[in-house]
């Protein structure tokens, strides 16, 4: 029983081995971003996304796939009656762009041979961060922000991937932040703003 046993696993892992897949290829694509959570600023804002990932497929229905990835995040808030000296600006706004080098590592399920669920965590790593006020008279100059923005985010992604030949897919996924994106207070504000991206890719797998 034993052998037998020792014959059946040391078959499947022989047809495991053989048909895993190591495969590469690049993806970028539209990012809409914001902020989310108490006290943060809902508005929308259009970004982008690119990188190269690794895909590990263990088995037709299985797949890893770690990506680095550079995005270009950030959020926007209106502000309403902003008070500049004696003038009061009707349509002011402010405007956060914090962008990341993010390594997702995703957990692909395959129910059929092109299509995936994709799910697993994000760590990012922030590089930029300013926020700028623009009113109906003036646009101030960016100010930085890097030292009020996390270095890191956490972050969780869950989408799916539809290849429409062999190697050229569509992607869409949605990355929701579990650690806050700046520190706990801002200028005596309370802050507990989370990232929060859609995105719409197009890639290649080579």
């Amino acid at each position: 029983m034993k052998k037998l046993l020792l014959t059946i696993v040391s078959v499947v892992a022989v047809t495991l081995s053989a048909q895993a897949q190591l495969s590469f290829g690049g993806k970028g694509g539209l990012s809409l971003t914001n902020f989310i959570g108490e006290g943060a600023a809902h508005d929308v804002r259009a970004n982008y996304h690119i990188g190269a990932f690794l895909e590990y497929q263990a088995s037709p229905f299985f797949a890893i796939a770690p990506e680095v990835m550079f995005s270009a995040q950030g959020g926007g808030e209106k502000l309403a009656d902003l008070q500049i000296g004696d003038i009061v600006n009707k349509s002011a706004k402010t405007k956060w762009t914090t962008n990341y080098v993010n390594v997702p590592v995703m957990f692909k399920f395959y129910p059929v041979s092109k299509f995936s669920i994709d799910f697993g965590p994000q760590f990012g790593f922030n590089v930029y961060s300013k926020v700028q006020t623009t009113t109906n008279e003036t646009d101030f100059d960016p100010k930085d922000n890097k030292d009020n923005t996390k270095a890191f985010d956490l972050s969780l992604g869950a989408g799916f991937t539809y290849y429409i030949t062999n190697s050229i897919f569509l992607q869409a996924r949605y990355n929701v932040g579990l650690t806050k994106a700046f520190d706990d207070v801002i200028e005596g504000i309370k802050n507990n703003a989370r990232n929060g991206v859609a995105q719409i890719s197009i890639g290649i797998k080579l």
